[in-house]
């Protein structure tokens, strides 16, 4: 049968992306070693021999080989890719994929784009490709495949399933995850996140893998593309393929590309260049020039898509996003763009735009996502014009392209969409509806608030308002999933106000695992506001696209939010509903970004929440047990850090949140006083002390070092 990796390299739609490129191994005289190795006149002959599997690794280390010496060797790459064509009559399926891993080598070796930056495309993750199958193995019946064996077992029926798909991949792929049991499913479940198949869909309040049915949790950034130049920033700093592969070192999965209606509707055939010139952002083209110089004389459009292209060869989703009609700098109340029917927001217009970007873009299957309208606002919005154009340009991009998720906004600058709690929009476009919603520290002018109110009536409050006005979607009997599109603090750590919003509204959005984009990519702008390179204090790179501005600040406060950490409550109860798949937490502290961990000599403190603990705490008033044992957090005073004892009977081992925030875990020492966990000042020891702003709504001091967040989990891997 036609195998998998032809299958897909035909359709994108069973493609799964990780974002590795481990194509280049340690280089100690290449040369010498291929003189060492037979010639590859051979490779045809070991291709009946063994298995395709091992033909397949065979062959990748091969070309490996010729790769680091290609300049004075590209005739043994000839060589290689004759005896492929050659070989294209045979069984072997792994022809395609090797003659574009040499395209892309040869390419990447002399200065041009890498085709493909060799994106893993197997329904499987490259931990498992690399596993070896034991000798003699033979492959299991798909029919009788149960829960025994091991995994070695497992990834090589998994293999074998997938070689054999022929023209139903997709659907026996779905089959045998589904035919998964007990630990094999488990062990399914905990492959590497970054791992997905494209198109993505809906079920329940979940986004996921449509082929599959596993979640894919979307951790994007907001990378504007949508003012005056029209032309995503910072192509006059670096190289497009070195910003799209910062996006993927920093462990973002998702870009948030943003555009203006007119771009398609107005500017379709204008060029970069003559953009540029039009706008008199001349030092901006020259580095373009430099920088850039394919992306000078294409079209806007052509560019967009071409950024596109440069995220997806590096594994990057991308959520299209119509950010406003005018290109220019959003929003404001009064900038004519925030409502249909405002002077530069024509409904009309509107449907002509978003039909012309879903269309140029249908063929690209990492555009997973199209959003509708950046935060609809302004004195002219009205529930009743909403539901009547949202609903009519989420069924026209649905019609357009089935595949990709429509993504909704709320009204007042995408902070409410609380007129859905008791009305619906009467469709789910065939599980492809998502909802939007966006927070900041100044929204609702409370921008001053953070440092004047007390911290945690006021987190409380904060909280609970995004939760009445957006969050109870994904709850109730007909969930629905929230894509928290847009947040985002001073990436510089220096505005405490905005830290203290961080702290806060993270609590929320890792309790509740929500889908996110953080508010932005971008360190500068050609073009802000009346200002040549203006600076983007909220940018997670620096203003000359080379680095994080602050990847302290990032990396460390990023690394749980940046994790899966819930799956499809159906997905697991349908492929296994005899399995008891329990819910643990992580007790995850949002000051510092880590979580709670048990060192080798039982000593609590912070540390990474990829080698976390998992804690147990069945209610308000219950016991913290570490998850798998008999031991209970217990208190033993002031000051102290607290111990795990098998005690978990007496008052020093009940736990109950301690305050309206619910986020500092409060006990009592042998007299009766409150105390709280609190990472210790200038350290990552745990310690348990009076707790600070409790009881007191007036209280002025700042409780962060004593808030945790009980996260809750059903998988059980973080990666």
């Amino acid at each position: 049968m036609q195998s998998i990796l032809k299958q897909l390299m035909l359709s994108p739609k069973a493609g799964i992306f990780i974002k590795e490129n481990p194509l280049y191994d340690n280089f100690d005289s290449a040369l010498s070693k291929l003189k060492k190795e037979a010639h590859p006149d051979v490779m045809s002959v070991m291709m009946v021999d063994i298995t395709a599997e091992a033909a397949m690794t065979e062959m990748e280390r091969k070309i490996n080989l010729v790769m680091k010496v290609v300049k004075e060797q590209d005739h043994k790459i000839t060589a290689l890719r004759e005896q492929m064509q050659i070989h294209e009559t045979t069984k072997s399926s792994q022809t395609p994929q090797l003659q574009d891993m040499i395209t892309s080598s040869i390419r990447a070796q002399y200065g041009g784009p890498p085709q493909t930056s060799f994106m893993y495309s197997k329904p499987y993750t490259k931990r498992i490709n690399d596993l070896r199958m034991p000798v003699g193995y033979q492959p299991l019946k798909f029919q009788q495949f149960d829960r025994k064996g091991n995994l070695n077992q497992h990834v090589a029926h998994f293999v074998e399933t997938c070689k054999n798909t022929g023209s139903r991949g997709d659907q026996l792929v779905k089959q045998f995850v589904r035919s998964l049991k007990g630990n094999a499913f488990k062990w399914y479940i905990d492959l590497e996140p970054e791992a997905y198949s494209l198109p993505l869909s809906t079920n329940g309040r979940w986004i996921i893998d449509a082929t599959t049915g596993r979640r894919v949790k979307l951790m994007c950034v907001n990378w504007a593309g949508h003012m005056q130049g029209m032309l995503v920033e910072g192509l006059h700093r670096r190289p497009l393929d070195d910003i799209a592969a910062l996006v993927a070192k920093l462990r973002f999965n998702c870009v948030r590309l943003t555009y203006s209606i007119h771009m398609f509707t107005r500017h379709a055939n204008v060029t970069v260049k003559q953009s540029f010139e039009n706008f008199d952002m001349k030092d901006a083209l020259v580095g373009i020039a430099q920088n850039n110089p394919s992306i000078l004389n294409l079209t806007l459009v052509e560019a967009y898509g071409a950024v596109v292209d440069s995220l997806a060869a590096h594994g990057i989703m991308v959520v299209s996003d119509n950010h406003i009609s005018q290109p220019r700098w959003c929003c404001d109340n009064d900038d004519g763009n925030g409502f249909f029917g405002d002077r530069y927001f024509d409904p009309q217009e509107w449907f002509q735009g978003i039909s012309l970007a879903a269309q140029s873009l249908k063929s690209k299957a990492q555009v997973v996502a199209m959003s509708l309208r950046n935060e609809p606002r302004g004195p002219n919005q009205n529930v009743e014009k909403w539901f009547q154009y949202m609903s009519q340009g989420a069924k026209l991009i649905h019609q357009i392209n089935p595949n990709a998720l429509v993504v909704v906004s709320g009204l007042s600058y995408d902070t409410d969409l609380s007129f859905l709690r008791n009305r619906s929009m009467g469709f789910n476009l065939d599980n492809k509806l998502v909802f939007e919603a966006h927070l900041y520290s100044f929204t609702n002018n409370m921008r001053d608030f953070w440092m004047s109110k007390p911290l945690n009536t006021f987190c409380a409050s904060i909280n609970q308002g995004f939760e009445d006005r957006a969050g109870f979607l994904v709850r109730g009997q007909n969930p629905i999933p929230l894509f928290v599109s847009e947040f985002g603090i001073d990436q510089t750590g220096t505005n405490e106000g905005q830290n203290r919003f961080l702290s806060c509204f993270f609590s929320y959005l890792t309790e509740n695992d929500f889908d996110w984009g953080l508010w932005a990519l971008q360190g500068s702008y050609y073009y802000k506001v009346g200002v040549k390179n203006a600076g983007e204090n909220f940018g997670v790179l620096d203003s000359n696209f080379t680095k994080a501005k602050n990847s302290k600040l990032f990396l460390q406060r990023f690394q749980l939010m940046q994790t899966k950490l819930q799956e499809s409550q159906r997905l697991l109860f349908y492929t296994d509903p005899s399995s008891n798949f329990t819910t643990s937490f992580i007790m995850y502290h949002p000051l510092s970004g880590g979580c709670m961990r048990m060192n080798k000599k039982y000593q609590l403190g912070i540390s990474s929440c990829k080698t976390s603990n998992r804690w147990s705490h069945e209610q308000d008033g219950a016991p913290i047990k570490l998850a798998g044992s008999i031991l209970c957090l217990k208190a033993i005073g002031v000051g102290l850090p607290p111990i795990l004892s098998q005690d978990c009977s007496s008052q020093q081992s009940i736990w109950k949140y301690g305050s309206n925030a619910k986020l500092q875990l409060a006990t009592v020492d042998e007299q009766g006083q409150a105390l709280c966990l609190q990472r210790a000042s200038h350290s990552h020891q745990i310690v348990t002390n009076k707790c600070l702003c409790s009881n007191d709504s007036q209280c002025q001091e700042d409780p962060q070092s004593q808030w945790f967040t009980l996260v809750p989990s059903n998988l059980r891997l973080i990666a």
